[in-house]
Parts: structure tokens; C-alpha cells; sequence
């Protein structure tokens, strides 16, 4: 995706801002006071020292890791995935109809870092399932570490054109 705020990007930005209205991902200001990487502040018991990198902090801004006055870092957390929820369900009720959205059972995964404690894979549901996802009848949410979301993506590029001599897939 281009856009002239951020260039290209595989992935939407993490970002939300709230001041003067919500805004979220591609569509937060530049110079707003925007707070990102908060996911990471659902393990409480990792230490802000982990990530902690002073030129990641001025490329980001003075939200990194940070929340408003008066919310927690699962409020931010739901408060982004509710503005993902409502944008994908938009999407694809343009993609395949309202009828056929309705009616069709969707599956949700998201990724945690590998070494996450189980609170903040709680803390992670939680906050979706508050914005919306699995709400439905018939859908379903799924955790992945993301080591291992990366090899299924890298078996899947492999064998995306049938089978591939290097990998063999055992039932």
C-alpha cells in the first residue's frame, strides 16, 4: 500500500491517535501524537528495556509504548482492533455482498511475540474479542506465535505451485 505519510508498508501501521478525533493505521497525522507498539505493553511482566531503542523512538514519536491518560493498554489495543474490525467487515461486505458476509463463518488469527506470558495471550483475546472479532456466529479466533506464523508463511511460498521437491508435507 502507498501512501505519501508513510511510503509503502506491507503492513498497517499499529498507530491511534486520539486527539482531536480517532484516527488509526494509514490515516493518523504525521506530527499527531500517536500510540503504537502498545500490544507489547500487555505483558506486564516484560521489561521496557526489552524494547526500548531511542531511534526507534524518535522515528515513532513520544506514544511509543505509551497510553492516553486514563486508559490501559488493553483499552488501546481493543480501541485499535475495533477500527481494523469495522474496516475489514466493511471491505468485504463491498467484496462479497452484505448476503454472502452474513452467512459465511471467518476465521481470525493474530500473532504474539514468541515469548509472550499467558496473561498477555489472554490480554490479546480479550481486546479482540472487545472490538468486535468473534462476535459473530460460526467465527473464531486463533492465537499464533509469530515464529510460527513465519515458517507456515515461508512452507506456503514454497509449495503455492504444488508440490515442492525440498518439502514434504506427512499425513
Amino acid at each position: 500500500m502507498a501512501d505519501g505519510r508513510y511510503g509503502y508498508e506491507k503492513q498497517v501501521p499499529s498507530k491511534i491517535a486520539y486527539d482531536p478525533r480517532t484516527t488509526w493505521g494509514y490515516n493518523t497525522e504525521r506530527g499527531a501524537l500517536a500510540y503504537c507498539w502498545t500490544k507489547l505493553l500487555l505483558d506486564r511482566y516484560a521489561e521496557a528495556s526489552d524494547f526500548d531503542d531511542t531511534e526507534i523512538r524518535e522515528v515513532e514519536g513520544p506514544g511509543l509504548m505509551q497510553t492516553p491518560p486514563g486508559k490501559t493498554p488493553e483499552d488501546v489495543v481493543s480501541d485499535y482492533l475495533t477500527q481494523l474490525y469495522a474496516h475489514v467487515m466493511a471491505h468485504l461486505a463491498r467484496e462479497i455482498s452484505v448476503a454472502l458476509l452474513q452467512v459465511t463463518p471467518i476465521e481470525f488469527w493474530f500473532t504474539m511475540p514468541a515469548l509472550w506470558s499467558v496473561r498477555a495471550e489472554n490480554a490479546t483475546r480479550d481486546a479482540a474479542v472487545r472490538a468486535g472479532f468473534g462476535s459473530r456466529t460460526g467465527d473464531t479466533i486463533h492465537l499464533i506465535r509469530e515464529p510460527e506464523a513465519a515458517a507456515i508463511a515461508c512452507l506456503n511460498d514454497l509449495i503455492k505451485n504444488g508440490e515442492n521437491p525440498l518439502v514434504k508435507v506427512c499425513h
